[in-house]
């Protein structure tokens, strides 16, 4: 707390790519709280938006579960779809620009 440095960075190396991607997946997963990309999550929905649901882990990580990620078919409204409190299954489909995760 109180570091203005800015953004930390970290440099990892790998003996192969698929090696340097999962360091890059644990990296991620340890600076966004715990939310690990490909990563399927059984989660509370804390509130509800007209542009999806705000997603709780158990492990206190949160993120946004997009209208679009809800159901095979579009969706116009998440009225009657989703309420607060209800239990999901989300996938973690990656990260926001500020580290939090996308469901």
């Amino acid at each position: 707390d109180g570091d203005d440095r800015g953004p930390a960075r970290v440099a990892v190396a790998a003996p192969s790519e698929p090696a340097l991607r999962q360091v890059e997946d644990l990296v991620q997963e340890l600076c966004s709280g715990g939310a690990r990309k490909g990563k399927q999550y059984s989660a509370r929905v804390r509130n509800v938006v007209e542009y999806g649901a705000f997603i709780d882990l158990p492990n206190g990580s949160s993120g946004l579960l997009h209208i679009s990620e809800v159901a095979e078919e579009a969706l116009k409204s998440m009225d009657g779809v989703l309420a607060v409190g209800d239990q999901v299954d989300v996938l973690c489909t990656g990260h926001d620009q500020n580290g939090n995760p996308r469901f």
